[in-house]
C-alpha cells in the first residue's frame, strides 16, 4: 500500500499514514469479507470517537481519505462514505467541550455570565448516548 500522509494540524503536530488507521483485516481489505454496511459502522464509530478528541471537520478530514479510497477498492462510488461520516464527526463532537465549536461558545458565554464554563466532559451525560444512537442508526 503507498503510504499517504494526512496532517493533523494543531492536534498534537504529528502525522498518521494512512495504514497506520486499523480498521482490522476483514473490514479494511477487499477480501470478500466484510460488508459495505460493516465497513461504514466501523469508519463512522472510528470518526465518532476521534471527534470526541478533536474538532469535528479534522476528524473527518482525516478519515475521509481512507474511506475515498476504501470505496474505490470496493467498487463503490466515490461517494459511498463521505455524507455517513461527516453525520458521525458531527455527533461524536457533541460528547465533549472540544468536539464541536459550538459547545466552546456556549461553554464561553456561560463562563462570561455565570463565572464558571462547562467541564471537559458537561456534555458527555447527554451527547455519547445520542452519539452511539446516531452512529448505530446511521450504519
Amino acid at each position: 500500500m503507498r503510504e499517504r500522509p494526512v496532517v493533523i494540524a494543531g492536534g498534537g503536530g504529528g502525522a498518521l499514514r494512512q495504514d497506520q488507521i486499523f480498521l482490522g483485516k476483514r473490514l479494511w481489505h477487499d477480501d470478500g469479507a466484510g460488508s459495505p454496511a460493516a465497513q461504514t459502522a466501523a469508519l463512522c464509530a472510528l470518526t465518532a470517537v476521534a471527534s470526541t478528541v478533536m474538532n469535528n471537520i479534522g476528524a473527518l478530514a482525516l478519515f475521509l481519505p481512507a474511506a475515498i479510497g476504501l470505496a474505490r477498492r470496493r467498487g463503490l462510488p466515490a461517494s459511498y462514505f463521505p455524507m455517513s461520516l461527516s453525520y458521525a464527526a458531527l455527533l461524536g463532537g457533541m460528547a465533549t467541550l472540544i468536539g464541536a465549536p459550538a459547545n466552546l461558545m456556549v461553554s464561553s458565554f456561560r463562563a462570561q455570565a455565570a463565572g464558571e464554563g462547562f467541564s471537559f466532559f458537561a456534555f458527555t451525560a447527554v451527547g455519547l448516548p445520542l452519539a452511539a444512537a446516531g452512529v448505530a442508526y446511521l450504519k
